[in-house]
């Protein structure tokens, strides 16, 4: 399974475009968001050799502009494609996919997108006093899953253990923003130990926060897994 880091706020080299917003490309055809500019996706692909036009779905983690921000450029150029929501995403936002011409999928259970690939199913958080539908990409590997995040905004603990409870399967590792970068020292080295319990490898990347993220490299060690645009990964 591989995995092609086209936008995240780190990066391995000059060349590459980075910012707030986050993407993932999935064995070439699965774009887990789409950031939050589409000149940066575009350019990014390009210096990968990545044609977004072969892209065959489109999953969208949650209804943030860092994550949704080049959907709308990438669906000019190719809308023969599956866009994955969450079914409690806004009717604007939904409007706007199909009438561009591509294919809506709002997803509320768990559900399969392809052999070995899943939407985990809409978990609800509270974000600003206002219900927000997040979902997450679950990947079998052997016996094992792995999960890309958006901004786990439900919490990342409460995504793991529903998770590796819906499936019935170990998490082996978890990548993606883990939304921490505004919680306390404390907090954080609590979720940090809480994790390493919990899964064998970590990515933490985009709203995870540097802070966050070094310590998850300490107490991870050989299990901490580098995300920076321009990078690739086979899981």
């Amino acid at each position: 399974m591989k995995l092609d880091i086209l936008l995240d706020k780190d990066k391995i080299h000059e060349d590459f475009l980075t910012g707030w917003g986050l993407s993932f490309l999935v064995n070439e055809e699965i774009l887990f968001d789409t950031g939050e500019n589409f000149e940066y996706l575009k350019h990014n692909a390009g210096l990968l050799g990545i044609e977004l036009k072969k892209i065959k779905k489109i999953f969208i983690s949650h209804q943030h502009w860092d994550h949704t921000g080049g959907l709308e450029g990438l669906l000019k150029i190719n809308n023969q494609v599956d866009v994955y929501v969450g079914k409690s995403s806004s009717q604007e936002f939904k409007k706007s996919i199909k009438e561009k011409g591509a294919n809506l999928v709002e997803v509320k259970n768990i559900l399969k997108i392809e052999e070995g690939i899943y939407s985990s199913g809409e978990l609800i958080a509270n974000y600003k006093e206002k219900p927000l539908s997040e979902h997450f990409l679950v990947m079998e590997k052997d016996n094992f899953l792995i999960v890309l995040c958006g901004c786990s905004h439900p919490g990342i603990l409460n995504i793991v253990e529903k998770i590796s409870f819906d499936f019935k399967k170990e998490i082996i590792a978890i990548i993606g923003g883990f939304h921490l970068l505004d919680k306390e020292e404390r907090f954080i080295r609590f979720i940090v130990q809480e994790l390493r319990r919990k899964v064998k490898k970590v990515g933490p990347s985009h709203c995870t926060g540097y802070s966050a993220i070094t310590y998850f490299r300490e107490v991870f060690e050989d299990d901490f897994i580098e995300i920076n645009t321009g990078g690739s990964l086979v899981l």
